[in-house]
């Protein structure tokens, strides 16, 4: 997969998460969490960044195991960095209720798939 559709796939995946977040928001009008929605965003955008450009370097490489070693570092890092931001959100904020989970689900969800189909991409190119 190429920069450009790779860049493509990441503008697709954010506009998706912040398009079904609003979509939350008018069923739900009480619901407010859009720090949360614009905070995991971000995350996850740097996440696929680095996951990228990793993985180009591993299909570069001579080890075989280079390329699997990078997907399932890229769901421990995805998984830890998700705690790490509602611990800190959560330690900062107090939530009143545990609705802020809903924008960092949906957007794990879009951003897994969308880093699962840019993966196999890659690694049917090799």
């Amino acid at each position: 997969m190429n920069h450009s559709n790779f860049l493509s796939g990441l503008l697709i995946s954010i506009l998706a998460c912040v398009a079904i977040y609003m979509g939350v928001i008018q069923l739900m009008p009480a619901f407010n969490y859009t720090d949360v929605n614009y905070y995991t965003i971000a995350m996850f955008v740097v996440i696929s960044l680095i996951v990228y450009f990793m993985a180009h370097k591993a299909l570069e490489s001579d080890n075989k195991n280079s390329f699997l070693n990078i997907v399932v570092m890229n769901l421990f890092m995805k998984m830890v960095a998700s705690f790490v931001l509602i611990g800190v959100y959560v330690k900062m904020t107090s939530p009143e209720d545990k609705m802020y989970l809903i924008p960092l689900t949906i957007n794990y969800l879009i951003f897994t798939i969308f880093e699962t189909y840019f993966l196999s991409k890659a690694a049917k190119v090799k």
